[in-house]
């Protein structure tokens, strides 16, 4: 006897929205489950309101800004492109919805700065609290804030800037596509930290990305399954949320 499937079915065994048809419809839907309006996603993917508008209508059927539209949206880029996602992925973004966002005091707990290596020991940094908006999900023992130092993300953060943070093992999902980590790298008895962007390789495994226009920070970190770049351990310790940027400065 022959089992036909219908397409709906299909779609919920090999993870294809079958409702939403493009990705204008993609974008719309999840704009809406994350309490955003197009307003707001245009503010946090760096593009004008006319420019999600004509998204949403299909009118763009290949946005330029796909991986910001789906880190704000909480989606991988494949998904928003194609419909296709892991049964177990999330639909739900990392970044703070507006709706969810509480004023809370963030224990700012100590710096990034690639190229900079510390005792593990290292206890000089003096902690102190930030009010910061902090979505309700996390638990507050599970947040935390660093503070930028250099240029290895000066795209994304400059000096001075903080970084809130998720502890990895608090996080509702596992590494994907696009998302901006905390890394850590032992060797011996020092340790750096920095902040990467995760890009995922054809083979599988991801690069953490610097984002620099210095010429000394350009160079990627393999993350391979035994979690060694050479003779380095490497770890990634948390999701960053948000990156708190100052604006003017005089």
């Amino acid at each position: 006897m022959t089992t036909v499937l219908s397409v709906e079915t299909v779609g919920y065994f090999f993870g294809i929205d079958t409702i939403m048809s493009n990705i204008g419809e993609r974008v719309a839907e999840y704009r809406r489950r994350a309490g955003l309006s197009q307003v707001d996603l245009a503010a946090r993917v760096g593009m004008s309101q006319q420019g999600i508008q004509s998204i949403e209508a299909g009118e763009s059927k290949n946005p330029r800004k796909i991986l910001e539209l789906a880190r704000a949206l909480g989606v991988t880029p494949e998904f928003l492109k194609t419909g296709l996602r892991r049964l177990d992925a999330p639909v739900s973004p990392l970044p703070t919805p507006p709706s969810s966002a509480q004023i809370d005091y963030v224990k700012v707990i100590g710096e990034v700065a690639a190229g900079t290596w510390r005792e593990v020991s290292y206890t000089e940094f003096e902690a102190y609290d930030i009010p910061l908006p902090v979505d309700s999900r996390w638990r507050k023992e599970d947040v935390f804030a660093l503070v930028v130092r250099g240029n290895s993300i000066n795209r994304q953060a400059r000096d001075g800037s903080f970084v809130l943070c998720l502890q990895v093992y608090a996080a509702p999902r596992d590494l994907d596509d696009g998302d901006w980590v905390v890394v850590e790298r032992l060797r011996g008895d020092m340790i750096e930290t920095t902040v990467k962007r995760a890009v995922r390789l054809s083979d599988g495994r991801f690069a953490l990305r610097p984002d620099s226009d210095d010429p000394k920070f350009q160079d990627d970190i393999i993350l391979d399954a035994d979690t060694c770049d050479g003779d380095d351990i490497v770890k990634v310790s948390a999701f960053v949320l948000e990156f708190i940027r100052p604006a003017t400065r005089f």
